[in-house]
């Protein structure tokens, strides 16, 4: 089955899927036509049984395989490069949702360890588009917590063939000269002190190289970062290491470019504001969630099944209080507020449902939940709320029927993605907002649609 996404230049991007034919339908949006891949190989013969055999293995890992055996898996499948091969980036892609069962009862640390570990594979195998949505989380919102995880992610941007300009806002940020510049190694699994250190600036200075003319916007922030000292001399930059990476990275931009020493005059050219949805569904080609004969309960306490909100549209986000990453579960709540005020600017209050609900009901109580939210200026009333599951021993089942990239390690979460979700009056599926946090005014306009549709 096909699924039709589209990607819009600095506004709404998608990706699902794998091999695509892509169209240009206008200056600024893309339509990519995607048949969606499984990790059932037994009729992709690429040519090669032991990759086949590899691949295979590396398909059927979950919350029971050991460490090692990933890393020798991914280690074996590094070794097969070249034409044909391409499968192999696409099938890592698919392990990077956050919700795979590679993940689940892992510890927070071993899942950064694997997650990277993947990542960084891609740099050398060839990354798929289908990956940047994770690239840009990584690089985005976690680089601050785990800078294993950001220089993996910098690695991998530069295995792209296209798209490249996408990347240059968050890659170009760790240039910056309040960036730490910590030390990683991406070559060898878990080893410290590193067999081969490298950084997160290093990574992104030699993902620019690789990005040529396509990383033109770039500029501006490499000869600053040569001009300042963002770049010091230290045990891992010996003789200017990094400068003279700059420099190389410039002279591959734009080799027609005489280095001066200038930076003045220079402007980025682009942002990064990128939102990632799914394409519009016809009426007919929505589906049901089943979720709706949940109990839940919110935060007054109450219990209600969430079919009782069937009547207008409905909007679904996720978090959970014990959080410690600001830039996703609060900022997710935050932007939620800022989603409630316009709406009702827009008259649109009492035509939507908002909910968001917790990833940990177990430890979320009514007062946390309506603490969290209200502290991120969200005004709780019949409308808005935030809920949980009210038998936690349900919460698998409303991942699974939500799709929600969560896992969890003995109950509590151990990754998760940023998501939220547009349902119809009937509680059909109707558009995802992932990896990224979206735009208030595309959801409000994207609400509009819905209620036009729906004759609200």
């Amino acid at each position: 089955m096909k699924n039709r996404l589209f990607l819009s230049i600095l506004g709404v991007f998608a990706f699902w899927g794998c091999k695509e034919a892509l169209k240009v339908s206008d200056s600024s949006v893309f339509l990519v036509e995607t048949p969606a891949i499984g990790c059932n190989i037994s009729n992709a013969i690429t040519g090669n049984h032991s990759l086949d055999a590899f691949l295979d293995y590396f398909c059927n890992f979950n919350s029971q395989t050991s460490e090692n055996e990933v890393v020798a898996c991914i280690d074996s499948l590094k070794t097969f490069q070249g034409k044909g091969y391409q499968i192999i980036g696409q099938l890592i892609v698919k392990r990077l949702n956050e919700g795979d069962a590679i993940y689940q009862n892992r510890g927070p640390l071993e899942i950064v360890r694997l997650r990277g570990y993947l990542l960084a594979s891609l740099g050398r195998l060839g990354t798929p588009k289908e990956a940047i949505p994770y690239l840009i989380t990584e690089l985005k919102h976690n680089h601050r917590q785990h800078p294993y995880l950001a220089a993996a992610a910098a690695r991998a941007a530069g295995g792209l063939s296209e798209f490249q300009h996408l990347l240059v806002p968050d890659l170009v940020k760790f240039l910056n000269a309040s960036v730490v510049n910590d030390v990683v190694d991406l070559d060898h699994y878990n080893s410290w002190p590193p067999q081969k250190p490298t950084s997160i600036k290093e990574e992104v200075l030699k993902t620019l190289i690789r990005f040529e003319e396509k990383g033109k916007a770039a500029i501006p922030d490499l000869l600053r970062a040569i001009n300042s000292a963002s770049i010091p001399n230290s045990v891992y930059n010996r003789n200017g290491h990094l400068a003279k990476l700059a420099e190389q990275a410039i002279s591959s931009i734009d080799p027609q470019m005489v280095f001066c020493n200038q930076s003045n005059g220079l402007e980025k050219t682009i942002k990064s504001d990128v939102v990632f949805v799914e394409k519009w569904p016809n009426p007919q080609e929505r589906s049901l969630p089943k979720i709706f004969d949940l109990m839940m309960e919110n935060h007054f306490g109450e219990k209600f099944m969430l079919k009782e909100f069937y009547g207008k549209p409905i909007i679904l986000t996720f978090f959970y209080s014990r959080c410690d990453n600001r830039n996703k579960c609060s900022m997710t709540i935050s932007k939620l507020a800022h989603l409630q005020a316009e709406l009702e600017k827009a008259g649109l209050k009492q035509q939507s449902s908002i909910l968001a609900l917790s990833l940990e009901p177990a430890y979320d109580t009514p007062q946390r939940m309506k603490s969290f939210a209200e502290v991120r200026g969200v005004k709780l009333d019949q409308q808005v709320q935030v809920v949980k599951v009210a038998d936690r021993k349900n919460q698998q089942k409303l991942v699974n029927a939500l799709g929600i990239s969560v896992s969890y390690n003995e109950g509590q979460v151990a990754m998760h993605g940023i998501e939220l979700l547009l349902l119809d009056k009937n509680g059909k599926y109707v558009r995802k907002y992932t990896n990224t946090h979206w735009r208030v005014g595309m959801v409000i306009e994207d609400l509009k649609r819905l209620l036009d549709e729906d004759g609200l």
